[in-house]
């Protein structure tokens, strides 16, 4: 690929001062940063920028030698050598006449300074998504004899291998290099650091978090030394928390020397004041304010005087939407993620599929309560944003009667939230205006109407449960109906959601409803059990038939049974033997039935954007290869199944014989119930599911047509558009979808930078995470959400296809969702995050008999693949085994699952 070239009509050398013509393709993100804080009135020392003109020729250079055509097909394996030999080749080259005279002309402009800060400037620096924070070298006390040196090892560290691999790993073309630099007096600063306008931590919006020490600031921004760390309170101008560091030694610049570091005199004194804190942190959200976004902020004091020497933003903070934050000093709301913790999904759902929710909960309102009515936040349960659904936690206290009846049921899906509503005082927080009495009343005015429904499946649970299949054919004939009619997107999501949330309110959650009462009645039967006891009423919902997601898994272990290694050998080869048929008959009817009936799920399923396995089968064939690769070692889902149901069974006749009479006759009437209905459990996310692949492949009928009429780029670019907005682009074919298309993308990559969030988030951004317990050494207390035990090496997980999991292997993850099913059939047992009982992980564990637990604060950063770790589902404790000991109890050792690791 031939470079793209500067901008001709740009300068080749541009001054800080009040200079509104240069771009950021001109002089990089750092310096127009520096050029608008300028223009905000701010103190920024005096300097200029060597544009990225200026170094057109070099690259010229670069471009034309054998080092670059081979650093064009440079793999990652090899990358730092090929960098180190562009960085080589650029490092010989030398100022023309034009650069050196513009360089004097403007260097002479500063020589009373005697001293520079010469820093990189990269139009892909300090951006909203990406900063690049220091990835490019800057220098410090510069002399004017040292400047053009300076200068070209700045230049130099844009070839550097960290920058290629980084901008290959988040899609940026590394075929295209490009750099300013900014020259700037230097600031003899008495003290310097860092300021985030919003807490890193915690993600508090009105907590400035400053590191400070004394002399230059680099020593802080390169982590060199234990700094002063303070919080400020902006709303409050209150300086709430600070910590002595420290400081084990300190930079300034000397005339003669130029940049030293040594240990300062007051380094065990705090560097900042009172006064001076707050008028950092003033200064900050006055930036923050001017760039109306987070920010990262360098700062230095010189005789009392405030320098600005950098404002970035802040890439990986965790935005709100805008409809549910609330303004600075005002009483706060608390809000429940249900996205995360229910659903399992990290990242954010596309536009698309967040304009679908907004459709699909005003249907639901109207079958639970007869009113479609979007109410006002403060007359809300829940509300919806980038990507996102939300409870309003105190409104669903008032609601539900209670700070302990919210935490319980939050807690069946997130047992570490539980935790942290626990720890919270709701006086603290906006006081719930909910009308909890005619809310109670509209409930209650349709569920009436559905009593019939769930008496039946107490009554005639077998019944019950037929009467179910029958109703999925006819949902299934509805929605077969609609794809007939000419309906607008708007419509057809409405009318196939109509259908779904019909079906899930109607027939679905109350059979499942009634087989939770069933097994809650059988619970009292049991006034005073006893540990044996208990252990074995857990063992009355294991195993359940009729779980959709565990059948989904057994039919694709099935399949396996019918290939051979070579035809599995890995899943390009499987792919090509099933596209051209060579294959057996029986796999192929097996392979099409599958995905006729499951063809429809997918990894993100609940996200209309995620490509389902009919489309890209990928994930399944990959499991099918390691099915057919391990056979040997293989441990069947099946036989666990069974040996689960087993002892469900053993369970249930262990438990009759402690009851006689009519207690006994009711036990075993109500077991009946929970064995017909309970594996419904999954049901009513099967149906949504399928709603929203069947409005998938409407919007793509729609994408194609965009696409061929050349209104979008791809197919997949209508999920980064609205409901409202594709029907708009649909009635005029003037609107420029590509202009809404690229919106919608940036706003879905922003809004998916952070990847340290929480469930339990407050009006003001903060995240609410429980106190730390104590526990004891080599000891970590889970939550226990499946019983039993297991010992073996760790295998962690970021998403289902990262790598395989084999057998006897302890599989942790943050959650999992239906695309994760797979995994579990080797996994000895399950560590996750987040998630409660009924939640996927919980579910699909206690169905093949395996332990897990949750509420694992950092899991995937705290264990390593290869720790050898014994998990107990009863107790719910984590403990680290040395891998030298022996592994009891564990039915794969460390040594045999090496064994079935392809070489």
């Amino acid at each position: 690929m031939c470079p793209q070239a500067p901008n001709k009509d740009s300068e080749m050398v541009y001054l800080l001062q009040a200079n509104s013509l240069a771009g950021r393709t001109d002089v990089g993100g750092k310096a127009l940063s520096l050029i608008k804080l300028l223009k905000a009135g701010l103190e920024v020392p005096d300097g200029f920028i060597l544009s990225t003109r200026f170094f057109s020729s070099w690259f010229d250079q670069l471009f034309a030698s054998d080092e670059w055509q081979s650093f064009l097909k440079a793999q990652d394996d090899n990358l730092d050598v090929i960098c180190a030999q562009l960085k080589n080749v650029a490092s010989n080259f030398t100022f023309n006449r034009e650069q050196h005279e513009n360089l004097q002309q403007h260097a002479y402009f500063l020589s009373a300074s005697k001293q520079f800060a010469v820093r990189s400037s990269s139009p892909d620096e300090d951006g909203e998504t990406m900063s690049f924070a220091g990835a490019y070298a800057s220098y410090l006390g510069v002399t004017p004899e040292g400047l053009e040196r300076a200068i070209k090892q700045v230049f130099c560290s844009c070839l550097d291998a960290r920058i290629v691999s980084y901008k290959r790993q988040q899609g940026i073309a590394t075929d295209t290099p490009s750099i300013a630099v900014i020259v700037q007096e230097q600031v003899a600063a008495e003290k310097a650091g860092v300021g985030f306008s919003l807490n890193p931590l915690n993600n508090d919006y009105d907590e400035v978090v400053i590191n400070a020490n004394w002399g230059l600031g680099s020593t802080v921004v390169d982590g060199l030394v234990d700094s002063d760390y303070f919080i400020v309170r902006a709303d409050l101008h209150k300086v709430i928390e600070k910590k002595l560091g420290c400081k084990e030694s300190s930079a300034s610049i000397d005339p003669q020397e130029g940049y030293v570091e040594k240990v300062h005199p007051l380094n065990n004194e705090f560097c900042l004041t009172e006064a001076e804190l707050i008028t950092l942190s003033d200064t900050i959200k006055h930036i923050e304010a001017y760039f109306h976004k987070p920010v990262d902020v360098e700062w230095a004091f010189k005789q009392d005087e405030l320098f600005i020497l950098q404002a970035r933003p802040i890439t990986t903070y965790f935005q709100l939407p805008e409809n549910i934050v609330d303004k600075p000093g005002s009483a706060r709301r608390l809000y429940f993620d249900v996205t995360l913790s229910v659903q399992g999904l990290m990242e954010p759902v596309s536009p698309m599929g967040t304009s679908i929710y907004e459709r699909i909960v005003p249907q639901f309102k109207n079958e639970v309560m007869g009113n479609k009515r979007v109410s006002s936040i403060e007359r809300s349960i829940y509300s919806f944003g980038n990507g996102k659904v939300y409870l309003h936690v105190i409104n669903m206290a008032k609601f539900m009667g209670g700070k302990e009846r919210v935490a319980a049921f939050v807690g069946q899906a997130d047992g570490l939230v539980k935790q942290s509503i626990d720890s919270l005082n709701f006086d603290d927080f906006y006081q719930s205006k909910l009308r909890t009495p005619l809310m109670r009343i509209a409930i209650l005015s349709k569920f009436y109407r559905r009593i019939i429904q769930l008496i039946r499946g107490l009554k005639k649970p077998k019944f019950a449960r037929e009467r179910w299949n029958q109703k999925w054919t006819e949902f299934e004939l509805k929605v077969n109906k609609i794809d007939q009619t000419s309906a607008t997107p708007l419509q057809y999501s409405d009318e196939v959601f109509k259908q779904a949330c019909q079906f899930i309110c109607r027939e679905t959650l109350n059979l499942f409803f009634g087989s939770k009462i069933a097994l809650a009645k059988i619970h009292k039967l049991f006034p005073n059990p006893n540990v044996e006891t208990l252990v074995l009423l857990k063992k009355l919902d294991k195993s359940l038939p009729g779980n959709v997601t565990v059948e989904m898994g057994h039919d694709l272990y099935k399949l396996h049974e019918f290939l051979s290694k070579d035809q599995a050998r890995d899943v390009k080869t499987l792919h090509r033997h099933i596209d051209e048929k060579s294959i057996s008959a029986e796999f192929l009817d097996h392979w099409t039935a599958f995905l006729v009936k499951y063809g429809h799920r997918c990894e993100r399923e609940i996200d209309a954007a995620a490509p389902r396995y009919r489309e890209d089968p990928t994930p399944l064939l990959q499991q099918l290869v390691d099915y057919v690769q391990q056979d040997a070692y293989l441990r069947s889902p099946l036989e666990n199944f069974h040996t689960s149901q087993q002892e469900r069974n053993d369970a249930f006749l262990s438990l009759s014989s402690q009851l006689e009479g009519k207690a006994l006759r009711r036990f075993e009437k109500l077991y009946r119930v929970v064995e017909w209905l309970g594996g419904l459990r999954e049901g009513h996310k099967f149906v949504m599911v399928y709603a929203f692949d069947r409005i998938r492949q409407y919007l793509l009928a729609r994408a194609k047509l965009l696409r061929n009429e050349g209104r979008i780029n791809h197919e997949e670019d209508i999920f980064f558009l609205t409901l409202e907005q594709l029907e708009q682009g649909l009635a005029n074919s003037q609107l420029d979808l590509h202009k809404l298309v690229t919106q919608g993308r940036k706003n879905h990559t922003k809004h998916g930078q952070c990847k340290n969030v929480f469930s339990l988030i407050d009006s003001r951004g903060r995240f609410h995470r429980p106190p730390p317990t104590p526990i004891k050494a080599g000891e970590i207390q889970a939550r226990p959400l499946s019983s039993g035990r297991a010992v073996g090496p760790v295998k962690v997980l970021s998403h289902p296809e990262e790598k395989p999991v084999y057998p006897g292997e302890i599989l942790v993850a943050r959650s999992t969702n239906p695309a994760w099913t797979l995994l579990f059939v080797n996994a000895a047992g399950i560590v996750l995050e987040i998630g409660g009982p009924i939640q996927h992980g919980a579910l699909v564990a206690r169905e093949y008999g395996k332990p897990c637990v949750s509420d694992v604060v950092n899991a995937t950063s705290i264990f390593q693949d290869g720790d050898i770790v014994q998990i107990d589902g009863d107790t719910g404790i984590i403990s680290r085994i040395d891998a030298n000991e022996r592994l009891e109890d564990s039915a794969t050792s460390a040594e045999k699952v090496a064994e079935t690791e392809p070489a």
